[in-house]
């Protein structure tokens, strides 16, 4: 790495900065559609947070709001403990949410910039390579759609940086900043980029090994183990809850090939077609295309560049899914099977051309050392790709296009024809970086919504609930696209209901949401994430009634699918285009059984609360006995009544009067962490019609409450207070000690 210089680094940031902010004031206007992730799931999640923490915390851990009730905090992607997040307690909401993404669009462009400085190249080359990854398609893509899938993504240089910084000086004190960094990743809730970034440092790691270019390789291995694994303990306190709520979920085991990739498969076809639209979808960026094999036909980067190269076409090859025997083998990797969509291995292709990016710039600017018959092969390695792009792209170059072509091309000439003013050739290269990224960008997909949307556009219609609703009442939305009225909007207004969108939901309660709205079982995590709120012909009206649906709200499009309903729904309201009908046999959130009956086989118990013939207000469905061994059966009883004394989302009281002993269900979502008492004794939880809860109560009257103790979360604190600790401590030591960096092999 060169001479480290302020001003240079300076005046990187202050570009870096300055791109941010033009990216965030042309979003707003740019794209086809509003940012749909952005809208109906980060910033929902963000606004539900907020008004929980201004409520005294009610509701960070368990939101009773959506999904019957699920967890919150323990859910990866809500990622409460990511910090630039924090800024929704500084700023007015729709500020915080570009202040989020304004730091995000920092965070990658500056690191991109350490990172092009670490692998040897000059201020000007390293700024090319940063604005290159900054304002490249897939970092685009991924900050305006959704900050949870940039969070870990725009860290991607940093843990790179970290990672050469270790192989160069392989020390405790590099080992543990890179596991900070690694730490910080995690945090998002983005997994995916996560296993991406391990990928790449371990495939860094083996190719500095295979060219035996490391000086003491078992030292650099241990250090390597320590970075890698330290950051599970830092996170803990976000990584084991999310990890509680994994192996509950729908992906609590290996996706099959229709779950990884359910959509058409990412092919030639496919670039092409995005090549012609110019979308930011695909990661092929021109100048970064332009001079992605220049570093190539350098000594000075040949190596580092052989290295990223390798990997870029390799993650071209991944996101080809099974179309290719490659990614056979990338799935017997642990965890490879966990995650979808092979078609974000183009992220790492984005990545990587940003790297390669400022290595060729740095190529130009040291071809002075080239040999003449090596100079030539500068201008080629520009040609080759350019003449490789006018092929793919339909319609060809437009003159625009063109232009930047010829000023990369023009770069090239001048090392080839006159190399004493090759220090220029990198300012040329920039001006055409500059001149695309802002007269020719790429096209967005999506875009913002502006300072003042009409995000809650569907008060009235949520006031309207909010009047008529009691504890005992859900409500069930059946909502489109917009963002005023969507599934997240029972969080916004705090009502609950019985469905959302959430990509990560406990596996029982997904397949009894599948049977509710379709009437047959649940063949993969498809069925759960795409059908919609939709209630298809053949929907289940016991399960309808049995989750507390005593309100269906439904948009304009919808109306006529509620009013098939037998026995008819009465309307009760229509506000705008939202229409509010009662379901008047809906069951109430908890009340009294006199009896359960068990049925062993969940597959037949949830078939039999689907279509079978019980009284539910008269029987639950469990699959064991209750741990008395009672069942308790006999003549109906008299008559019953449970209240709620208490209603806060981690916290539920309930009055019962009970005719004799029986049991009380409360149809929340069972889940790891509750627990009960029964007048001040604690009682086990039982799970009951295949996802909600049971306990016994004695006859007469007796209080119930529920409350949510989340284990792994206290435990995940512990551990990360205990890890944060040590490795400050290891810190203050190692900066005590006198500084004795190893000697290595320089990684040029």
């Amino acid at each position: 790495m060169q001479a480290p210089k302020p001003a240079a680094t300076l005046v990187a940031l202050a570009v870096v900065l300055g791109a941010a902010v033009f990216v965030l004031r042309a979003r707003v206007e740019m794209g086809w559609l509003p940012a749909n992730d952005l809208y109906t799931y980060f910033y929902p999640k963000m606004l539900y947070a907020l008004a929980s923490w201004h409520d005294g915390g009610r509701g960070l851990l368990w939101n009773p709001f959506q999904n019957c009730g699920e967890p919150f905090f323990g859910v990866s992607q809500t990622g409460l403990t990511y910090p630039p997040f924090w800024l929704y307690l500084v700023f007015a909401p729709e500020r915080a949410l570009r202040a989020v993404l304004l730091v995000q669009l920092v965070i990658a462009g500056s690191g991109a910039y350490v990172l092009g400085r670490e692998l040897g190249a000059r201020p000007l080359a390293a700024l090319t390579g940063a604005l290159a990854f900054e304002m490249g398609n897939i970092t685009l893509a991924l900050i305006v759609s959704s900050p949870i899938h940039s969070g870990p993504y725009v860290w991607m240089p940093w843990a790179l940086a970290g990672c050469e910084r270790l192989l160069r000086g392989p020390t405790l004190r590099r080992a543990l900043s890179l596991a900070l960094v690694l730490a910080v990743t995690i945090l998002p809730g983005m997994p995916q980029t996560v296993f991406f970034i391990y990928l790449l440092i371990g495939f860094r790691v083996l190719w500095e090994l295979a060219g035996a270019r490391v000086d003491r390789p078992l030292r650099v291995l241990g250090l390597f183990v320590l970075a890698l694994t330290l950051p599970a303990l830092l996170a803990a306190i976000q990584l084991f809850p999310d990890i509680e709520m994994a192996r509950a979920s729908l992906r609590r085991g290996g996706l099959s090939a229709h779950e990884i990739d359910p959509y058409p498969p990412w092919g030639l076809a496919t670039l092409r077609q995005q090549l012609a639209m110019r979308t930011v979808q695909q990661p092929f960026l021109l100048v970064p295309c332009l001079v992605g094999l220049v570093p190539l036909f350098a000594a000075r980067t040949r190596r580092m560049a052989f290295f990223y190269g390798t990997v870029a076409i390799l993650s071209i090859v991944l996101a080809l899914g099974a179309q290719t025997p490659v990614y056979d083998l990338y799935a017997r990797l642990p965890f490879a099977t966990a995650f979808r969509f092979p078609s974000r291995f183009l992220w790492v292709t984005g990545f990587c051309l940003a790297v390669l990016t400022a290595l060729g710039v740095e190529a130009l600017a040291s071809s002075s050392h080239s040999t003449g018959w090596q100079r030539p092969l500068l201008v080629a390695a520009i040609a080759l790709p350019l003449l490789s792009l006018f092929v793919l792209t339909p319609d060809g170059l437009r003159p625009l296009e063109w232009q930047v072509a010829g000023l990369v091309l023009g770069a090239g000439a001048i090392v080839a024809v006159a190399p004493r003013l090759a220090q220029w050739a990198p300012a040329v290269v920039l001006l055409a970086l500059t001149v695309q990224l802002l007269r020719a960008p790429s096209s967005p997909t999506v875009y913002l919504l502006g300072w003042d949307p009409d995000y809650f556009g569907a008060q009235g219609v949520f006031a309207a609930l909010r009047a008529r609703m009691g504890p005992q009442d859900r409500v069930y939305l059946v909502h489109g696209s917009q963002h005023r009225f969507m599934a997240k909007s029972a969080s916004l207004y705090r009502l609950p209901t019985v469905l959302d969108y959430e990509p990560l939901v406990a596996q029982r309660y997904a397949e009894l949401s599948v049977m509710l709205r379709a009437g047959h079982r649940m063949t993969d995590l498809n069925d759960a994430n795409y059908r919609g709120p939709r209630l298809e012909p053949s929907f289940s009206r016991r399960l309808l009634d049995l989750t507390a649906s005593r309100y269906v709200a439904a948009e304009a499009n919808f109306v006529g699918d509620i009013e098939r309903i037998v026995p008819p729904l009465p309307r009760v309201a229509t506000i705008d285009d939202v229409t509010v009908f009662e379901n008047p046999l809906s069951l109430p959130r908890a009340f009294y059984v006199p009896r359960v009956e068990v049925v062993s086989d969940p597959d037949a118990l949830l078939a039999r609360l689907a279509s079978g013939g019980d009284d539910l207000r008269q029987v639950a469905l469990v699959e064991e006995l209750p741990p008395s061994g009672r069942t308790v059966s006999g003549n109906p009883p008299a008559e019953s009544s449970v209240e709620f004394a208490h209603n806060d989302p981690e916290h539920v009281t309930l009055d019962v009067e009970a005719p004799k002993e029986g049991f009380v269900v409360l149809t929340d979502q069972y889940f790891p962490g509750w627990v009960a008492t029964v007048d001040g004794r604690p009682v086990p939880i039982q799970r009951a019609n295949y996802a909600f809860r049971l306990v016994e109560v004695p006859a007469g009257r007796s209080t119930v409450e529920f409350r949510y103790r989340p284990g792994m979360l206290r435990l995940g604190a512990a551990v990360s207070a205990a890890s944060l600790a040590t490795v400050i401590g290891l810190l203050a030591w190692s900066w005590r000690k006198p500084r004795r960096v190893p000697s290595r092999r320089s990684v040029q």
